[in-house]
């Protein structure tokens, strides 16, 4: 009987201790100023403060004591948080509160996003205008073409960058031979020239550099976009795997990106309409 007590009480403890052990998550510090020390310790070294209301993570625990990234602190002064209510904090060396990397990461795809759909707005806007005839897009076939070449010169350079290449990597700069450097800037200065001939060309043709230039950049977006495009539904098309919708549904977008190339060269259309001479 007394054994079965000793168990009892054993597991009493055991449970007890667990529970009172603090839990990995988020809390709301509730003493005015709260020491961070280097070990669970009263008695170890100050490392800095957290004050009232500040949020720490919690990332384990020893005898009611918290570490929280930087230092120990004291549990009795900690009340647990809702997760859905709770931002990302961490401690810096100085004790006071930050957003962690995770939430930084987080901010970054929001404003990566946020721009992204900004520039596709503008890109459609200007594929409307384009199309229908209120900017001059492509002033002809031979503006079309100098707008794809900063992209062909790019996948050149790279093919050419590539077979000179002695290691497998060509973007560990650090192992580029010289031909590699002088094939690299000979094709980064000639995509340069092109890129802003197309953005000059664009000005020219629009008779204005408010919207030649912004015309010229989403010219060199268009470009690249029905490149890439076109080379994916060709790729497609050629697969022995694809199935019969699938390859109908790579013939309709590449028909639709050939359409819609056709109409954004427009120029003569343009300059006609608006009196100009062509």
């Amino acid at each position: 009987m007394n054994k079965c007590k000793k168990i009892l009480m054993l597991l009493l403890l055991s449970f007890s201790t667990l529970w009172a052990n603090i839990q990995p998550g988020y809390y709301e510090v509730t003493a005015l100023k709260l020491n961070i020390r280097n070990a669970p310790d009263a008695q170890s070294t100050v490392l800095g403060h957290v004050s009232k209301d500040e949020n720490v993570h919690v990332y384990k625990s020893f005898d009611n004591w918290a570490y929280i990234g930087i230092g120990w602190v004291s549990g009795k002064y900690l009340t647990p948080l809702r997760q859905t209510n709770t931002a990302h904090y961490s401690m810096n060396a100085s004790g006071h509160t930050s957003i962690n990397q995770s939430e930084s990461m987080t901010m970054e795809k929001r404003i990566a996003w946020s721009i992204f759909i900004v520039v596709l707005f503008i890109y459609f806007i200007f594929l409307v205008l384009g199309v229908s005839g209120k900017i001059v897009f492509y002033y002809n076939g031979t503006d079309l073409f100098i707008s794809l070449l900063p992209w062909a010169l790019m996948l050149v350079t790279l093919l050419l960058m590539s077979v000179y290449s002695q290691d497998t990597n060509i973007q560990n700069i650090e192992n580029l031979t010289q031909i590699q450097e002088v094939i690299g800037i000979i094709g980064g200065l000639s995509i340069t020239l092109f890129a802003i001939v197309t953005i000059y060309l664009s000005v020219k043709y629009n008779k204005s550099i408010i919207m030649g230039i912004p015309i010229g950049i989403f010219k060199l977006l268009s470009a690249l976009l029905g490149v890439l495009v076109l080379f994916g539904q060709i790729a497609t098309m050629k697969d022995k795997n694809t199935n019969r919708n699938q390859f109908i549904f790579a013939m309709l977008i590449f028909g639709w990106v050939v359409w819609l190339s056709k109409k954004l060269i427009n120029g003569k259309n343009v300059y006609i309409a608006r009196g100009w001479e062509v």
